[in-house]
C-alpha cells in the first residue's frame, strides 16, 4: 500500500517536470523505478488468491463489498472536490463520474478490477483444464509474450506484435496463479540476488533514457513493462518468504481491510499536502528529503479517513435500517 502512495509522490510533486541532472534526481528515479511495482503486486496477489475460485450463483455477489467501498469513497471525494476544491460539479456530474470512474480520480484500478473479477471464473476454468505444470507454464509465458515482452523487444523497433498489451492484467493474473500453485517449488529458487540485479538493470535503463532530460515515462517502464513484470514477480516471491511477528501480522490485516479506501481517498490528501510541498520546496531535487514524510503523512491520513468513513456509513446504514423497521 505504501508503494502506491509512494508512486503518487512522483505524480503529484514536480518530478516529471524537471531534468534528471543531480544525485537527488537519480535517487528519485531509482525510487520511482522500484515503487512502480505497486499495481503489479496487487494484480499478482489477485491471481495468487483467486486462481481456484469457480463460477457459482453467488460468485458475483462477492464483488458487492468492493462496489460499496468504491461508492462510499466516490461520495466523499465528490464532496471534497465540490466544496473544498470549489470545482463546479453538479449532482449529475458526480453520478455520471461514478459510472465512468472519474469522480474518484484514482478509480481506474476499480474499473479494471471489476472487469477482471467477471472474467476470473472463466480464466480459472482454463487454468484448471490445463492442469499439467508445463501447460500452465505455457499459459503464463504466452500472456507474458503477448502483453509484456513487446515493451522489451520493441525498444529496438517493432519486433513483436503489441496489439495485446492492454490485456496485461491477465499476464499478471496468470503469473500470480502460477506463484500460488507452485509456491513450494519456487521456494528453492534464489530471490535476493536476482531481485537486486533486476532492480539495478531497470534503474540503469531508465537513467540511460532520461539522464540530462525530463524523465521518459514510456512502455518499457510502465505498469505493463518487462521491468515491473520481472521485478514484481521477484518482490512477490520475496514477500512470500517473509516471516512476520504476530503484531505485524495483526497490523497488516487491519490495514488490508481498508486498502481500497486508502488508495481511493489518498487523492484527497495528495491535493492537500503536495501544494504545500511545492510552495515550501521550490527546487525539485530537494523534494527527495521530504519523501518519507509525505508518503507516511498521506498514508496515515488516508487510513484514518478510511476508518472514519467506514464507521459513518455503517452508522448511517444502521440508522436507516432502524427507521425502516420502525415504520414497518
Amino acid at each position: 500500500m505504501l508503494s502506491v502512495v509512494g508512486v503518487h509522490f512522483f505524480l503529484n510533486s514536480k518530478f516529471y517536470d524537471e531534468p534528471i541532472n543531480s544525485w537527488q534526481m537519480i535517487m528519485m528515479t531509482g525510487l520511482r523505478t522500484a515503487l512502480m511495482i505497486c499495481v503489479p503486486l496487487f494484480m499478482l496477489l489477485t491471481g495468487y488468491l483467486m486462481h481456484r475460485k469457480t463460477w457459482s450463483d453467488g460468485y458475483y455477489l462477492k464483488v458487492i463489498p468492493t462496489v460499496k467501498i468504491y461508492l462510499q469513497a466516490s461520495v466523499v471525494i465528490f464532496l471534497f472536490r465540490r466544496f473544498f476544491l470549489a470545482e463546479r460539479l453538479t449532482i449529475n456530474d458526480g453520478l455520471h463520474g461514478i459510472l465512468d470512474f472519474s469522480t474518484a480520480p484514482y478509480a481506474w484500478y476499480v474499473e479494471m478490477y471489476l472487469g477482471l473479477f467477471l472474467l476470473i471464473p472463466f480464466l480459472n476454468a482454463i487454468w484448471q483444464y490445463y492442469d499439467q505444470k508445463f501447460q500452465r507454464q505455457l499459459i503464463t509465458a504466452t500472456f507474458a509474450l503477448l502483453c509484456i515482452l513487446p515493451t522489451l523487444f520493441n525498444s529496438f523497433g517493432k519486433l513483436l506484435p503489441d496489439f495485446w498489451q492492454g490485456m496485461y492484467p491477465l499476464a499478471y493474473y496468470f503469473a500470480g496463479a502460477y506463484l500460488g500453485e507452485y509456491q513450494a517449488d519456487l521456494r528453492k529458487l534464489p530471490v535476493a540476488w536476482p531481485l537486486l540485479v533486476v532492480m539495478i538493470i531497470n534503474w540503469s535503463v531508465n537513467l540511460n533514457h532520461s539522464y540530462g532530460q525530463i524523465f521518459k515515462w514510456e512502455d518499457f517502464n510502465d505498469y505493463f513493462s518487462y521491468q515491473q513484470y520481472f521485478f514484481g514477480i521477484l518482490v512477490f516471491m520475496a514477500l512470500l518468504r517473509l516471516k512476520m511477528k504476530p503484531w505485524l501480522i495483526r497490523l497488516t490485516r487491519f490495514i488490508s481491510k481498508y486498502a481500497l479506501q486508502v488508495y481511493l481517498l489518498s487523492f484527497i490528501f495528495d491535493q492537500l499536502f503536495y501544494p504545500l510541498l511545492k510552495r515550501a520546496v521550490p527546487q525539485v531535487n530537494q523534494e527527495l528529503y521530504y519523501f518519507p514524510m509525505m508518503v507516511i503523512g498521506v498514508f496515515g491520513a488516508a487510513l484514518a479517513l478510511a476508518w472514519i468513513v467506514t464507521q459513518l456509513f455503517s452508522g448511517l446504514a444502521r440508522l436507516i435500517h432502524k427507521l425502516w423497521s420502525h415504520q414497518l
